[in-house]
């Protein structure tokens, strides 16, 4: 078998680029000696929106040297909605994205959105690849195109290296549009055209409040007050499907939901503002009603998730909003799960 074929054999089998495995995250004295050479005695901090950038480029350049300067060598990364502990050390996540990248070549990030506050950075960016191998290795008549969008949440360290990244993605969205899995395949986002629209400067006056404040209001179904505080044209996009509700619509749904997801509440566990936009990163609990009549039952269900909205004239214009079904659908079917270790998230 052709060692092209081989490769796209495995790749159904491994989660993809946001599904990485752990690893055994133990140092490499080789890889971080090389690592510590190249990077010591510079004496200057990289800016960390620059320092992601050059991380994206270094993906789809396919350089290794690259990405291992981009981390810091005690890096983890972690997918909050997803039911696996954090990837530990620079070594082990870098070893991960080159073996994603070997199994599918034809991928490439682009970045939409960057926002840049302090330490922090916020990135969504949208994955584009080609899949042209079946799950036996042969090469299909009709390529299969796949993508998503992801959102980054990246803490740099005081090099401005990456010290730790979480990312926001529903894991279903590429195993259903390679036909793995059951469900509908969520459509292919477009590739960003053009840089990506910049975000630095200091946040408008009084938004991160606004925006805690709606989580509340989400919490407690005031949707009387919620629309006192939203735009005429407000939009909520789900980055999963790329539906775009506008507020009847969004309560409609809420409203509907209310039947078999009950007692939300949200607890807001970072705000990062810049310029018009805020990222909210948030944990709901709820109690989800599996199945009807007697057979019926209620369990409580956790959602990690992270949304990015938009004021405009103190008044919210669009939430762009991130969860995962396979995580709910995970708590619902019964399947066991292990919760994000939250010790090593990054600051309030």
């Amino acid at each position: 078998m052709r060692i092209d074929r081989l490769i796209a054999l495995t790749l159904p089998c491994l989660a993809l680029f946001f599904c990485i495995s752990c690893g055994d995250g133990k140092p490499n004295p080789e890889m971080e000696a090389q690592h510590q050479s190249r990077t010591s005695g510079q004496g200057l901090k990289t800016d960390p929106i620059k320092n992601f950038l050059n991380l994206i480029r270094a993906y789809n350049d396919s350089n290794v040297e690259d990405l291992l300067d981009a981390y810091s060598i005690d890096t983890f990364w972690q997918v909050p909605c997803a039911p696996r502990p954090p990837v530990r050390g620079h070594k082990v996540v870098v070893r991960q994205i080159v073996a994603f990248k070997i199994k599918l070549p034809e991928s490439s990030l682009k970045i939409r959105r960057i926002l840049g506050k302090g330490d922090m950075v916020v990135a969504q960016v949208v994955m584009n690849g080609v899949q042209r191998w079946d799950a036996q290795g042969i090469q299909k008549q009709k390529p299969v195109e796949v993508g998503c969008e992801m959102l980054y949440v990246v803490q740099a360290d005081k090099e401005g290296k990456v010290k730790a990244t979480l990312m926001y993605v529903d894991q279903s969205i590429t195993p259903k549009q390679l036909g793995i899995i059951y469900g509908e395949a969520p459509p292919v986002p477009a590739k960003p055209k053009g840089d990506p629209e910049k975000v630095t400067g200091p946040a408008d006056e009084g938004i991160e409040d606004l925006a805690e404040k709606l989580f509340d209001l989400w919490g407690k179904s005031d949707y009387a007050e919620i629309e006192k505080i939203t735009t005429s044209d407000f939009r909520y996009l789900d980055m999963r499907y790329g539906t775009s509700w506008d507020f009847a619509r969004l309560k409609a749904d809420r409203v509907e939901k209310k039947g078999v997801m009950s007692e939300l509440a949200y607890e807001v566990n970072q705000v990062v503002a810049a310029g018009p936009y805020v990222l909210v990163r948030y944990t709901m609990k709820a109690k989800h009603v599996v199945g009807s009549g007697e057979a019926g039952k209620t369990v409580p269900i956790v959602i990690h998730g992270a949304d990015i909205l938009e004021f405009r004239n103190g008044k919210l214009a669009k939430v762009e909003s991130y969860t995962s079904e396979m995580e709910l659908n995970s708590q619902i079917s019964d399947v066991e799960t292990t919760a994000p270790d939250a010790s090593v998230s990054p600051g309030k």
